[in-house]
């Protein structure tokens, strides 16, 4: 029987409803992901190879085989030289693995060449894997880091991660908790008995750890963030400056890379995240210092905020003793009357340009995640060093917003346009 080029086509989707927040059904397309093409005619499987998803999750298979009518199962791997999403257990990390997940098979013979198997989606109530709930987490998984390692890389080659992130999911951790580990570069991602942690906000804060560990100089407290016993863990008030600025940048940049990535989409929830007002940090974080500020990784992650924050002389941060009518957040200020300071419009690509080292500002180093003097304070004081869109003024005065003592506002940096007014008029900060 003569031979014939036979082509295998179709398409790779998940389908989800809790990346942007806004609860509504989405239709991701599944780029990278490895299919596995294997044909039957006469009982027994084999493959006929390998192929890839392209940016919009379709792929394309050929083969040259004669022309008998065959039956195709498909199968898809999540995994690649940049990312793996694994299933397995905690106490045989050498067991884990990325499974193997039939997405397509024939019920019968078929003719040839052509062979277009549609679009298989990974949503629920569809049949066999595609439907399974852990299935569909680890493909959501699956395109959430696909998505970030390339915007990463786009943005800056300084931002690509050093090696391949694996996720496990589900993971039975002895803690209970969800963590990354830089030594294997794992993310473990807790769900056993009837506790359940897999949420794409926490997927990012701990790919975020990853990023921190690829991105820093030194691991003196290194392991202390990652192991740490229950009754002192990462998430303590009372920290040391390293492990508390870990764990609140990890919290921040994982909002933030919801909102960048994710923020515009129609009918999105993920909003921009906000500081909080000196009431707050007083009496709600129990923050009575920007000492204590820095030793509580709640604070770090509300300090880191004020950063990105996009109309700094609009709002009021008030003071410790007086709770504003938007608390635990900043109210809107009008300032038609005062000329106003442009603020640093910064983003969280800038933030993670701080880590870089840059000797010709004075850092010779990348961040410092052992060292105890690099907290908030070492942070924001290097950022006005090396982001041209923060001034040493403007970084005086976000040290004194995230100061509970302080009661200095972003308007004492205003001056009159000349326009008589009697007053400032208060409106509570959009959410």
């Amino acid at each position: 029987m003569g031979q014939v080029l036979w082509t295998i086509t179709g398409r790779l989707q998940v389908e989800e409803n809790e990346i942007n927040g806004s609860g509504q059904p989405i239709r991701r397309a599944l780029a990278g992901v490895e299919v596995e093409v294997m044909a039957s005619n006469f009982g027994t499987y084999a493959s006929w190879g390998t192929a890839r998803t392209n940016a919009d999750g379709y792929f394309t298979l050929r083969n040259e085989k004669d022309q008998s009518k065959r039956k195709f199962k498909l199968k898809a791997r999540f995994a690649d030289g940049e990312l793996e999403i694994n299933t397995g257990v905690l106490a045989n990390p050498g067991d884990f693995f990325s499974p193997a997940i039939e997405v397509f098979e024939h019920d019968h013979e078929v003719e040839g060449p052509q062979i277009n198997i549609g679009t298989r989606c990974f949503e629920e109530g569809a049949g066999g894997e595609l439907g399974d709930r852990d299935t569909r987490r680890r493909a959501i998984a699956w395109y959430v880091g696909k998505t970030l390692i390339k915007a990463l890389t786009d943005h800056d080659p300084y931002f690509a991660f050093d090696g391949k992130i694996k996720v496990i999911y589900p993971a039975n951790v002895v803690s209970g908790q969800c963590y990354a580990n830089g030594v294997t570069r794992s993310v473990y991602i807790h769900a056993a008995g009837a506790v359940n942690q897999w949420n794409v906000q926490v997927l990012l804060h701990e790919i975020s750890h990853i990023w921190n560990y690829d991105h820093n100089h030194g691991t003196a407290n290194w392991f202390g963030a990652v192991f740490c016993p229950p009754d002192l863990d990462t998430h303590a008030q009372v920290e040391r400056r390293p492990i508390a600025f870990h764990e609140g940048f990890a919290q921040f940049a994982s909002y933030e890379l919801l909102h960048e990535l994710w923020g515009d989409e129609t009918d999105s929830t993920r909003e921009k995240r906000h500081p909080y007002t000196r009431y707050a940090l007083f009496n709600t974080l129990k923050l009575h210092t920007l000492e204590e500020l820095e030793q509580s990784d709640h604070g770090v992650e509300r300090a880191l905020y004020l950063l990105t924050s996009q109309a700094l002389y609009t709002r009021k941060f008030g003071d410790r003793h007086t709770r504003l009518q938007s608390d635990p957040y900043p109210m809107k200020v009008s300032t038609p009357s005062l000329d106003c300071p442009e603020p640093p419009r910064l983003t969280i690509w800038d933030v993670l340009k701080v880590f870089q080292a840059n000797p010709g500002a004075g850092w010779p180093t990348e961040w410092q995640v052992g060292n105890n003097d690099y907290g908030v304070r070492r942070f924001f004081e290097r950022a006005a060093d090396v982001l041209g869109g923060l001034d040493e003024r403007t970084k005086d005065l976000l040290l004194n917003l995230i100061d509970p003592n302080s009661s200095e506002e972003p308007q004492s940096r205003c001056k009159p346009n000349g326009v008589k007014r009697s007053g400032v008029g208060l409106a509570p900060v959009e959410k």
